[in-house]
């Protein structure tokens, strides 16, 4: 988008054209907008109480304000320090809603769960959703958000694990966005896009600065995590995953890709670009990676005949392969594998995936086949592989079975 009048826009562009699109109001709009409580708010009005809610008189209850369109309620009890909650834009959902389809959520339904990572986002359109954020493993502070909040924003435009578990309050709906969504919003709309992204980085900064400063509030720390999985979200982080193939492939094993790039020591494909590519962390040190693509999400090209996926009662829609699952040599022996796989099944089971195919080497076939792998096809020759075996996954019947082996090398 570089280059063009969408990514020139000038604040006051933002703020006073384009931008009320968004219900992203002028300044005098937005003051007027502070000036004036929430429905039911205890708040006084003026700056110094703006949205804090004014404790009951025996000193235990809840509170609710308003923030730019977020409806913050804080549950506390005597003698705790009030925390300020995290602001959130209101950003209208109607100009999205030609690119998105809708989801409805009934009461007690699961948006986010924490911990987990997520290909999409949802944008609130009707109801409200609880937000909350754990602290040494027990509940934290409860947020509600309602119509024009993002919900999962942060996973899904940085690749790392759900902050916090987020669930339907009320009946709800939300538009679903995920990375073809956004693909067709900057095809379409780069003005409207550009200004989603420059909306999406002052909530998430808000929300993770919140978040952050209500871990530290805790009474015991956090331990030192040294190893996890995240998403590959930025050009940087889907590098290093292809550093790694190339690492492995050409100059450990010696051998030959025809999509290696030996001045820039990686392997990259078409497959890039509609996959989920995951990488492994090892005190921030990317040592392990593994690529995901759901064929509903775009061709898969000769794989989807080597793999025999036409015979399966469920594809397209609900199924999935795995290719460039890739360990540096020093940490095969070890969780990396396991960390990697399971979060893919996990995924993949998470997003109505059925059946999950991929390839292995002669060598590997009983290892795989224990964890429920069956052959799905002849073997073929694999261009960077050699020869190799097509299997699948029936990931309803199985992935119990590979979390609970995952468990016992994880603990």
């Amino acid at each position: 988008m570089n280059g063009t009048k969408a990514g020139r826009l000038s604040t006051r562009e933002v703020r006073r054209g384009r931008g009320m699109r968004m219900g992203l109001a002028p300044r005098a709009a937005r003051r007027q907008q502070r000036r004036t409580c929430h429905p039911g708010t205890c708040c006084r009005d003026d700056k110094r109480s703006l949205g804090v809610p004014n404790p009951k008189p025996n000193g235990s209850g809840h509170g609710r304000g308003q923030f730019h369109g977020f409806t913050i309620t804080l549950m506390y009890s005597r003698g705790r320090s009030m925390q300020r909650p995290p602001s959130g834009h209101f950003i209208d959902p109607e100009p999205f809603r030609a690119y998105c389809r809708e989801a409805a959520f009934a009461p007690g339904a699961v948006l986010r769960t924490k911990g987990l990572l997520s290909i999409d986002m949802y944008l609130l359109t009707d109801g409200e959703v609880e937000v909350s954020v754990e602290r040494n493993g027990q509940p934290g502070a409860i947020a509600t958000a309602q119509r024009g909040a993002p919900i999962g924003e942060i996973g899904f435009l940085t690749g790392v694990p759900a902050t916090a578990t987020v669930t339907a309050k009320t009946e709800s709906r939300a538009l679903y966005i995920d990375d073809p969504t956004w693909r067709e919003i900057e095809r379409s709309e780069p003005a409207l896009a550009v200004e989603l992204y420059r909306t999406l980085a002052e909530v998430a900064e808000g929300r993770q600065s919140y978040n952050l400063r209500f871990l530290a509030a805790g009474e015991a720390p956090q331990p030192d995590i040294t190893s996890k999985v995240v998403l590959c979200r930025t050009p940087e982080q889907l590098l290093e995953a292809q550093r790694i193939r190339y690492e492995v492939y050409c100059e450990e094993l010696g051998r030959t890709s025809p999509f290696a790039d030996p001045e820039k020591r990686v392997i990259a494909d078409d497959l890039d670009e509609t996959g989920h590519v995951l990488l492994a962390l090892e005190n921030e040190a990317p040592i392990a990676t593994l690529r995901m693509n759901m064929a509903r999400h775009g061709p898969l090209g000769l794989l989807t005949e080597l793999y025999g996926m036409a015979q399966s009662p469920h594809h397209p829609e609900d199924t999935a392969i795995v290719t460039k699952f890739i360990v540096r040599k020093d940490h095969r022996v070890g969780q990396s594998s396991f960390r990697l796989m399971t979060t893919a099944l996990e995924m993949a089971q998470r997003y109505g995936i059925r059946q999950c195919f991929m390839d292995c080497v002669p060598e590997l076939q009983p290892f795989f086949t224990s964890l429920g792998f069956t052959q799905s096809g002849p073997p073929f020759l694999h261009r960077e592989n050699g020869r190799s075996y097509p299997l699948v996954l029936d990931i309803e019947r199985h992935a119990k079975k590979v979390g609970r082996l995952a468990a016992l090398v994880l603990r």
